[in-house]
């Protein structure tokens, strides 16, 4: 039977020659006819690619260029989150803390019992804790004075192991600092430094442009502003 749809396509092939002169584009299309059978139908397309070919060697400057830009931008990120991950675990002892106090301050009535849930109680908690130093003595503090009562009563809570504890933190988020040192800043560094490197080829290729007559706005390759904006950026 004859065509009964225009098909939809189901796949390209492309093939360069080698001296990156031409691009082949092979499309493949299926379409369903008049008899509820499929067809498969291939069409190729030659395009020529002269710029390609003219500035080979500027476009391996250019893609190595931006590929360590972006690796570089892709380690500073993960080093990121390891920092992160790193600042979670050392003050995580302060975060069960908090939270028990905060469970105390709902039990008794000086929190919203949904605080914990909502995201506000950080801000409870600091409250009452400001309100405990600025006054020494917690029975001022009004329908917290039970709650804090009961918190700094409790047997985790004597000098040794408070000392024990803060040791503990101030060691975990040395750590977060050895991996931003290590991880993070390196990378950075890196990336603003190819990002120079690549405004300085983009003015270059821009003054040789000029020199020869001028590129126009398809045959340039990156624009110096655009070079300059990511290497301020970064």
């Amino acid at each position: 039977g004859g065509s009964g749809d225009k098909g939809v396509v189901c796949g390209v092939e492309l093939a360069c020659a080698p001296d990156l002169s031409a691009l082949l584009a092979v499309t493949k299309r299926r379409t369903r006819n008049n008899d509820s059978s499929r067809s498969t139908t291939m069409k190729a397309r030659l395009y020529g690619t002269p710029l390609i070919t003219r500035r080979r060697f500027d476009l391996q400057i250019l893609s190595a260029s931006y590929r360590s830009i972006f690796s570089h931008l892709w380690d500073a990120r993960r080093g990121i989150r390891a920092a992160l991950d790193s600042l979670r675990t050392a003050l995580r002892p302060l975060d069960t803390k908090f939270q028990s106090l905060l469970q105390l301050l709902s039990k008794y009535g000086a929190a919203d019992p949904h605080a914990l849930e909502a995201g506000s109680g950080a801000d409870i908690v600091r409250l009452e804790l400001l309100r405990f130093i600025l006054s020494g003595r917690s029975t001022v503090a009004g329908d917290a004075s039970g709650a804090l009562d009961q918190f700094f009563t409790r047997p985790q809570m004597h000098d040794q192991f408070l000392q024990r504890e803060a040791r503990g933190v101030e060691a975990g988020v040395a750590g977060v600092e050895g991996t931003l040192r290590s991880r993070v800043i390196p990378s950075v560094l890196a990336a603003v430094h190819c990002s120079e490197e690549l405004y300085g080829w983009a003015r270059g290729a821009a003054t040789r442009a000029g020199d020869d007559g001028g590129l126009s706005s398809s045959e340039e390759l990156v624009a110096p502003d655009e070079a300059l904006r990511l290497y301020a950026s970064s």
